[in-house]
């Protein structure tokens, strides 16, 4: 009985943690062009005025991919125009990666607000320049909390960036979660009975 047990323990957690997989979209299955089919995890818009969202290949920065998210603001000429970025339910974001920064090591070049899904301000992060343009800048939202949007404002990098790699991670439904606490009761409470009769 205590190896079947183990079994459905072992069975029922690793199901949960299939709930739980990350994925990282790179844009690498996007045609260039205009960026007008979003993801199931995620949408991007933006509230500068006339900006466009477009995929691009850049050869020159491919240490990850060759293509790259840009969002055209045409009042600068340049991929300065603010991203909002709003996982879909069921998902939540771990984070970002930047390249094509232009300025001078160091320099906050963006800052990047982050949200819970409910809405609460979870924190804001600078985006620094690496002080070379081919250089991706990682970076990681796992250290506050919940992440359910972002917003990346406030550029300042002459002609902007584009956008590499954004890192979503599926989180177990409610449901799930409860059906996973319930089996684990339910044979916790079996191994017990089973006890007092042996």
């Amino acid at each position: 009985m205590n190896k079947v047990y183990s079994c459905l323990c072992l069975a029922t957690l690793m199901f949960a943690r299939l709930d739980a997989a990350t994925i990282i979209r790179g844009f690498e299955d996007r045609p260039a062009g205009s960026f007008t089919t979003q993801y199931a995890e995620f949408t991007i818009t933006t509230d500068t005025l006339n900006a466009s969202l477009s995929v691009y290949n850049f050869v020159q920065y491919a240490s990850e991919g060759t293509n790259f998210l840009t969002i055209m603001d045409p009042a600068t000429g340049g991929a300065t125009a603010n991203g909002i970025f709003t996982a879909a339910a069921g998902y939540e974001l771990l984070g970002v990666s930047v390249n094509g920064v232009e300025a001078a090591s160091g320099l906050s070049v963006a800052n990047i607000s982050l949200f819970s899904s409910s809405g609460t301000t979870l924190g804001v992060v600078n985006i620094l320049a690496p002080g070379v343009g081919t250089t991706p800048v990682h970076m990681d939202f796992s250290s506050y909390g919940s992440v359910g949007r972002f917003e990346i404002r406030n550029i300042t990098d002459i002609g902007g960036f584009a956008i590499d790699r954004i890192v979503v991670n599926a989180v177990p439904e409610p449901s799930a979660l409860s059906l996973l606490a319930a089996g684990l009761v339910g044979g916790i409470a079996l191994r017990r009975v089973r006890r007092r009769t042996d």
